[in-house]
């Protein structure tokens, strides 16, 4: 490399260290490599990920957005004004927040989809290692075990344990879930799909709809 090329280099990783950019960072990085929902070690830095959409704005309210990264697990931000579909491989830039446990892009800078239609598959996950919080929170994360219920309303929740311990699983309303089927599952080893994170100290699943259950024949 010449001197002329080095130090042209060297300016541009100057520059993005000055703007705050956190360079080749993954989504585990983000989320930190130990379990447990803690604050991420990257908040407060900018930083660039790629992944597909999995969750998009309407799901869960009028602007949450889940994609699923390369190197595994995932990450979320709220931007009504995002028109992007699942299946969008997407890079984002942002700084690192949280919205109460949940780690996430408090903000976004730049939003762009490099190409629609990619395939994507949950990851299997103990229930255990769910409830304990996971590296791999914000990823698109599937549990299987008995369900039980805990709560009902409007917001219902549940919990699928594989023996290693209970997990959450929160039925937002707003999916239009029918509950009254997932009810007549009580008892009975289901698998759930869902997007993933941390709330009130403790990891759970999110399902988009009634297909994210299955009942599971044993």
């Amino acid at each position: 490399m010449s001197r002329g090329y080095l130090l042209n280099f060297l300016i541009l990783v100057a520059s993005f260290t000055m703007a705050g950019l956190a360079l080749g960072q993954t989504c585990a990085d983000v989320h930190g490599t130990t379990t447990g929902c803690a604050p991420s070690p990257l908040a407060g830095q900018t930083v660039e990920l790629t992944g597909i959409v999995y969750v998009v704005p309407g799901t869960y309210n009028s602007g949450s957005v889940y994609f699923t990264c390369d190197a595994g697990g995932g990450m979320t931000f709220y931007d009504s004004a995002a028109t992007v579909a699942e299946g969008d491989r997407v890079t984002v830039t942002g700084i690192v927040g949280a919205f109460y446990d949940e780690i996430q892009f408090a903000s976004v800078s730049s939003l762009v989809v490099e190409s629609s239609g990619n395939p994507f598959l949950p990851s299997p996950i103990g229930t255990g290692d769910l409830a304990d919080g996971t590296p791999f929170l914000g990823g698109f994360l599937c549990v299987q075990g008995v369900l039980a219920k805990i709560v009902d309303g409007f917001n219902s929740q549940y919990t699928v344990d594989d023996g290693t311990g209970p997990a959450i699983v929160y039925v937002d309303g707003t999916t239009g879930i029918d509950t009254t089927v997932l009810d007549n599952y009580i008892g009975d080893v289901v698998s759930v799909c869902g997007s993933s994170k941390c709330y009130d100290g403790q990891g759970e699943i999110l399902p988009r709809r009634l297909s994210d259950f299955e009942l599971v024949c044993i």
